[in-house]
């Protein structure tokens, strides 16, 4: 386990170098940014390793890795020194909150290694996608990396976070295979951190007088409510192992896999894959067959299926800069200097955050960027809480003309290079998403995220029971996308009545994103606490996350709304976690305040969030038994083990080809289905091949004519008797390996197979597993 520790010990050390500049930038987070400096620190670590090989001005060896390691911690060093009696000092006076942010960080990641040593294969879905990236990244000493599936191509995908991890596997020479592993139990850790740090910093921002111990509770609901807990339909397995439940019940609620009920002795279900459904739950179906087939996964599920994807890769960086945010609210002196340039490295570094996100998940830079201008409208509206919005929208552009730009900038490289298959904004006309099936998903958190934004407007309304002009203002904020879709639908013939059933079903939306937004502006001129308003203002974005999907979705390869529910439902999920638990502490605070009949009330919700919080947890645990076949298989951390049992040769290939193929090589290996085992040795290796899983390159580059002709060479190298010709088709595609083995047998077969050994040599060869080379120019046999 030596891997284990090595890969902690690195990140503690790349977050201790960079924890001076969180505290110094970040001087109104309870801890100073102690967890945020992690991801931070692998933000400042890769971007000039990654921007130095972007520009062709130095590679990204290991050498590179560790030069900037050095000048990482030679700056935090210096900006200690600076402030040591001060550094010193915060920590002695706060060392029980770092104390326990760091438990919750080690706790995550020992907890997911745990998990991963009987669940590390890189198999199944798309894990192998994944892998290939991040081997390409830690093959690439230049960027944008060579595509791993489509030879001579740029990789057409955001990679920023897949190289953080290859940087840290070139850091610590810690193999891919298990860097991959660790890359996912470290990701739920820093995740984890993050929201501890933020929902502490939230509670205790409401009065100085909250007890360190009280605010690590709701901390650690937070970090349970992001990380841990799963939707509610895990209480339904269960009601449906138990037996309960008529026929007509099941299908009534219209969940593919749960069709009746399935009594059993086991505590968790025996279907395979059972765990899947909880993730595929927003549909409508008849007879059986999916009309609105959509993904709502969630983080702890992302963690459990184990794919390395963007989505999850952003987390702990969204919190980030959801950290930035809440910092400048919180800061006194926002409204006095805003444009001081003193401020600058603050919003520098708030660029370089919101930057990288488009970079490791496109789709989190549009709506993180939204936020960010929220954030800075905010603060210049709680300063002149008396002003006109349009005064204050005026007053805050100069700053957001200034990060919003910086953060296209600072990556520059990729976004100008980067092209995508987005195809439009498209109206929904399909089915919507049913309120059960709403429910399932989302009740955990609208129980106190709702009580709460009712209840402060139920407290404005007390204080004036008069509805002022920012009320038309939000109204029209909220009401705006509806208008838009009902106008786009009217003008193509869509009937009013048909308009206005949609209209209907948008109302639970409109009334939750109506009442946070109104109470944040309302709370806003009333000088309510910053904490109060983040909450509301959180509940606010994740409505509309929600809300849009019922309306629009992001035109793609599928053409559908199946990737707009998937990706704004999980930002959505991060802001609700993080909503609840600042939420709870708001909602005990409104029902001390609250006459009998309210705290009546109040009390048993309390009962039913707490009753659904303990359904929720039923599904983590079964989940993770009945993945890794309860916990009884040899522990490793080595996601290729698996390819050892099965084809050792083809193991031991993938190690040779790692440690001594050399830069700029080139492979083929037999073209297949996606999600399967085919283009394994290159996605293993991080050697291009030409051509991988070509329905994923459609994908990804929204066009096939970069693909074309490149399965059928590839037919035709294998297939061919004629040794000459082969030869002359690996030099045109300069290609160095060739692979022979059983995928390769399967789909081109034996006969064309023997001719290699007329103009190429054995790299590797085992078990009838075989590793072609082509030989040097003038070479002999």
């Amino acid at each position: 386990m030596a891997d284990v520790l090595l890969w902690l010990i690195a990140v503690e050390v790349v977050g201790l170098a960079a924890w001076p500049v969180a505290y110094t930038l970040l001087p109104f987070l309870k801890d100073r940014g102690y967890a945020l400096s992690k991801p931070l620190g692998l933000l400042l670590l890769t971007y000039p390793v990654w921007l130095l090989g972007s520009l062709q001005l130095l590679p990204a060896t290991r050498v590179t890795v560790f030069g900037v390691l050095g000048l990482l911690v030679v700056g935090g060093g210096v900006l200690f020194w600076r402030r040591r009696q001060e550094f010193l000092a915060y920590v002695r006076r706060e060392k029980g909150t770092l104390l326990v942010t760091e438990a919750v960080f080690i706790a995550l990641y020992l907890a997911w290694v745990g998990y991963r040593l009987f669940d590390p294969a890189i198999n199944i879905t798309e894990k192998p996608m994944d892998f290939a990236f991040l081997n390409a990244s830690l093959r690439a000493h230049y960027f944008p990396p060579e595509d791993p599936w489509l030879a001579g191509q740029p990789l057409s995908y955001y990679y920023l976070g897949h190289l953080m991890m290859a940087t840290l596997a070139k850091l610590t020479r810690i193999l891919p295979a298990v860097a991959y592993n660790l890359a996912l139990a470290l990701l739920t850790a820093l995740a984890g951190a993050a929201a501890f740090s933020l929902v502490v910093t939230l509670v205790t921002g409401v009065s100085r007088e909250v007890a360190a111990r009280r605010a690590w509770v709701y901390g650690l609901l937070g970090v349970v409510l992001l990380v841990v807990v799963s939707n509610l339909l895990g209480v339904f397995e269960g009601l449906r192992l138990s037996g309960v439940g008529s026929s007509g019940f099941w299908g009534w609620l219209q969940v593919k896999g749960l069709e009746g009920p399935n009594p059993t002795e086991s505590w968790v279900p025996q279907e395979h894959w059972w765990w899947w459904r909880s993730t595929r739950i927003i549909d409508t179906l008849k007879d059986g067959q999916s009309l609105d087939y959509t993904i709502n996964e969630f983080p702890f599920f992302s963690f459990l299926l184990g794919d390395l994807h963007a989505h999850v890769m952003s987390l702990p960086f969204v919190l980030l800069v959801l950290g930035y945010c809440l910092n400048f609210l919180r800061d006194p002196t926002a409204e006095d200097r805003p444009y001081s340039w003193r401020r600058l490295p603050f919003l520098g570094t708030l660029a370089l955050a919101l930057g990288a996100l488009g970079f490791i998940n496109l789709w989190d830079l549009p709506i993180f960027a939204l936020v960010v201008a929220g954030a800075l409208f905010l603060r210049f509206l709680m300063a002149n809480p008396q002003g006109a919005l349009l005064r204050t929208g005026l007053r805050a552009l100069p700053l957001m003309g200034l990060v919003l730009p910086l953060a296209w900038l600072l990556y520059a490289p990729f976004y100008t290079s980067f092209s995508s298959q987005v195809s439009g904004l498209w109206p929904v006309q399909g089915p919507t998403t049913r309120y059960v099936h709403f429910l399932i998903i989302w009740g955990l958190f609208l129980a106190p995220v709702a009580a709460m934004t009712l209840g402060h407007l139920a407290s404005l309304l007390r204080q004036d029971r008069r509805l002022t002009f920012n009320a038309v203002v939000v109204l029209g904020v909220v009401a705006a996308p509806f208008l838009v879709w009902a106008l786009a639908n009217v003008l193509v013939g869509e009937s009013p009545a048909w308009v206005a059933s949609r209209l209907a079903h948008l109302l639970p939306f409109l009334a939750l994103g109506w009442a946070s937004l109104y109470g944040v502006l309302e709370g806003a001129r009333r000088q309510a606490p910053v904490s109060l308003l983040v909450t509301l203002g959180l509940v606010f974005t994740a409505t509309i996350l929600l809300m849009f999907p019922e309306l629009f979705y992001v035109g793609d390869l599928f053409n559908n709304r199946m990737n707009t529910v998937f990706k704004l439902s999980y930002q959505a999920w991060v802001l609700l976690a993080l909503a609840s638990a600042s939420a709870l502490y708001y909602w005990q605070g409104q029902l001390q305040q609250a006459p009998w009949g309210w705290k009546l009330a109040h009390s048993g919700a309390w009962a039913l969030f707490f009753l659904l919080l303990a359904g929720s947890l039923y599904y983590p645990a079964a989940a993770a038994y009945s993945k890794a076949g309860g916990f009884q298989g040899s522990p490793t951390l080595d996601g290729l083990a698996y390819v050892k049992e099965e084809i050792p040769g083809e193991y031991e290939a993938i190690q040779e080809l790692q440690a001594k193929a050399p830069l700029g090589a080139r492979m083929i290996e037999a073209v297949g289905d996606d999600y399967s085992s085919y283009g394994r040795v290159s996605a293993s290796t991080g050697i291009p091949t030409l051509l991988g899983w070509e329905g994923h390159e459609l994908q990804w580059r929204g066009s096939s004519k970069p693909l074309e002709g490149r399965k059928e060479i590839v037919d035709r190298i294998y297939r061919t008797l004629d040794a000459a010709h082969a030869e002359a088709l690996l030099a045109q595609e300069g290609i160095e390996y060739v692979v022979v083995g059983p995928r390769e047998v399967s789909r081109y077969g034996l006969m064309g197979m023997e001719k290699f050994d007329a103009f190429m040599d054995r790299f590797f060869s085992q078990d009838g597993f075989i590793v072609y080379q082509r030989r040097p120019a003038g070479g002999g046999k």
